[in-house]
């Protein structure tokens, strides 16, 4: 019987030759950290990417630069405009039903002025009053009768016939044409000053016809 029994190997050498083959060797560090050419390629490829990304990002974000000429001047102070009067002041006298002083707004006109004084009286010519015409501060609009017939000795530049103004001194009627020609291309005297505008009217014959003449 003892030449029967036989050595079996025990449990330890049997994982001992398992886990230890003789053949098998581990790789170094420098076989893990070797790269092929392709990787190499690859990795140059996502760093000049990265690169060209970075660059975009950093011109992107870069603050605009502003003009300096195009900034507004402010060291000069802007012009103060005085306001224009928002009213005028009218005397309508003669033959309306409501003569008076009456405040218009800027810009008003003869007609206006007529309404405000409640209109004509019944069969008046107003046809020597230009009814569009527009109205300053300070005027005085006669309806029906003129300055030498209303008590103030003088004739109106702005409202005389021409027959009313060859009647002056000095003053026939072609003058007298040239002066109601004048008032129509104007508008109206603004001033008896302007007077001295008329062709024919010179500084002495002007001398002797302030005295005679008003707006």
């Amino acid at each position: 019987m003892p030449a029967l029994l036989l050595r079996l190997p025990t449990a330890s050498q049997e994982l001992t030759t398992l886990v230890e083959p003789e053949d098998v060797v581990a790789p170094t560090l420098r076989e893990r950290l070797a790269l092929s050419s392709r990787n190499l390629v690859g990795l140059g490829v996502i760093l000049l990417f990265a690169l060209l990304f970075a660059g975009w990002l950093f011109f992107s974000s870069a603050p605009a630069q502003v003009s300096v000429g195009s900034l507004p001047d402010i060291s000069q102070p802007a012009p103060v405009v005085a306001p224009l009067p928002t009213e005028i002041v009218v005397d309508v006298s003669g033959k309306v039903r409501h003569p008076g002083v009456y405040h218009l707004s800027t810009g008003a006109r003869a007609q206006d002025a007529l309404m405000a004084a409640g209109g004509a009286l019944p069969g008046i010519d107003l046809s020597s009053i230009n009814q569009a015409e527009i109205l300053i501060d300070g005027t005085q609009l006669l309806v029906g009768i003129t300055a030498s017939n209303s008590g103030g000795g003088v004739l109106s530049l702005n409202h005389a016939s021409a027959t009313e103004l060859d009647s002056l001194p000095g003053v026939g009627p072609v003058l007298a044409g040239r002066i109601v020609s004048w008032r129509k291309a104007h508008g109206r005297f603004t001033s008896v000053e302007q007077l001295r505008d008329v062709s024919g009217v010179g500084d002495a014959k002007f001398s002797d016809l302030k005295s005679l003449i008003r707006l």
